[in-house]
């Protein structure tokens, strides 16, 4: 019988694939680490800056002194702090212009952006019904007029002989009346005649001698002329229609509306045809040529201004311009807001026109700190511990520039620049920029001096 011949089983082969797995896990994460420190490194050179710089030059095993930027400070004792507040442009006059009577707008006469003279028509309201009530108080003071020049003139001679020859005709038919009752008495008291007859002749009497009595009345009145009384009631009647007629003159005066001032109409709210509501706005118009600033300061900073001595011409910054202006007076109470002081400045002529109305103006103010200090640029700075601040100072040892920190205290402030305190002295030269290429300790050159901060 054939002997099957039989290969040994080899019991660790699954243990050398395991080995390679782990070798080659190994491997992996040893490259993913090696990748990641890189990584790292590369990012905080970068945060750093320093993969940006070129590193310092070896001569000889020592490397080169590293070229910086430097500048002399000094104590300052009169030091002044600029502090700058904003404001306003705006016109010195400024209206929204309406008629004071409704109707309905037959003409606007300007447009946006239209300069305009003083009493110059801007628009007009329909005026037929004023026209017409006018000529009807026109026609009556005509005839108070004539009225009262006729009592004034007193009667004319022909009305006087009219009632004289009234007055005589009443006299004849007073006598005989009269004569008529002697005859009716005597036959009376003869009995010839009844006592109706008798009291007829005694009534007639009676009545032409009333008649006479009125002719004589009004003869003596046109004789005398017109009494004062009339006079002065028809001349009141005259003066009430000719105020009538001056109420009825200022409608019209009225109907137009008038430029108040010399300007440039910034709004129009109204057409023609539209119909115009009392007080309700048809153009708005500014003063050309004269502006002014409203500019909010502190209580204290805007009465050291306007109480000192002199109100001196200022300088105010618009954008990239720079304009004048002149203190004119404050607002004597507080803005509720920005509880500030307005102060107002008249701009000058020449430089009214560099600006418009609306826009915002700086205006930077000097003011005394009652501290003594080092101007120092802000990029010369870096963080400290407990608060402080520190600077490169360039000492001099054995010949060489080093660099050596030094601690400050910041007292103020201002834009790019601050005033500091600390282990500083008279005339230090100190690094104005590229603080994170050195250290203290290492040794620097002047690169390119730079002047001290005024």
């Amino acid at each position: 019988m054939a002997q099957i011949k039989s290969h040994p089983v080899t019991r660790d082969r699954p243990h050398v694939t395991k080995r390679k797995w782990r070798t080659a896990g190994g491997i992996a994460i040893a490259s993913a680490i090696v990748i990641g420190s890189f990584a790292l490194n590369f990012r905080n050179d970068r945060l750093l800056g320093e993969s940006d710089e070129t590193p310092a030059r070896v001569n000889n095993g020592v490397p080169e002194p590293l070229p910086v930027n430097t500048m002399r400070v000094f104590l300052e004792s009169d030091v002044t702090q600029t502090q700058s507040y904003t404001g306003t442009i705006q016109a010195r006059q400024s209206s929204d212009l309406a008629f004071e009577l409704p109707g309905t707008v037959t003409e606007v006469l300007v447009r946006e952006g239209d300069s305009v003279a003083a009493s110059q028509v801007l628009a007009r309201i329909d005026t037929r019904t004023l026209i017409a009530k006018r000529a009807a108080i026109k026609a009556q003071l005509d005839q108070a007029n004539s009225l009262l020049d006729e009592l004034t003139a007193g009667p004319r001679d022909e009305k006087i002989r009219s009632a004289i020859e009234q007055v005589n005709a009443r006299e004849s038919d007073y006598r005989l009346a009269e004569l008529n009752r002697d005859r009716r008495k005597n036959l009376h008291e003869a009995g010839a005649v009844s006592d109706e007859e008798f009291d007829q002749s005694r009534f007639a009497l009676r009545a032409a001698e009333a008649n006479l009595k009125g002719a004589k009345e009004r003869l003596s009145e046109l004789q005398t002329g017109t009494r004062k009384e009339q006079l002065s009631a028809q001349a009141s009647a005259v003066l009430q229609l000719e105020s009538s007629l001056d109420e009825i003159d200022v409608s019209l005066e009225k109907s137009r509306l008038i430029a108040p001032f010399a300007g440039t109409i910034s709004r129009r709210y109204a057409d023609n045809g539209s119909v115009a509501s009392a007080s309700v706005p048809i153009v708005r118009l500014i003063e050309s040529g004269k502006l002014e600033a409203v500019v909010g300061l502190p209580p204290d900073v805007a009465a050291s201004i306007i109480d000192s001595d002199t109100k001196p011409s200022v300088m105010l910054n618009v954008g990239e311009r720079e304009i004048s202006a002149s203190i004119r007076s404050r607002v004597r109470e507080l803005d509720p807001v920005t509880r500030t002081q307005n102060i107002l400045l008249d701009i000058v002529p020449a430089d009214a026109d560099l600006v418009v109305p609306g826009e915002l103006c700086e205006w930077r103010i000097k003011r005394p700190v009652n501290r003594s200090g080092f101007w120092l640029p802000a990029s010369s700075l870096t963080r400290g511990v407990r608060g402080l601040w520190s600077v490169m100072v360039a000492v001099n040892q054995n010949g060489h520039s080093l660099a050596e920190k030094r601690d400050i205290e910041i007292i103020l402030t201002e834009s790019n620049r601050v005033l500091a305190r600390g282990m500083l002295s008279d005339g230090d030269r100190i690094v104005v920029d590229g603080l994170h290429r050195i250290a203290a300790g290492q040794q620097i050159i002047d690169a390119e001096p730079t002047a001290s901060i005024q």
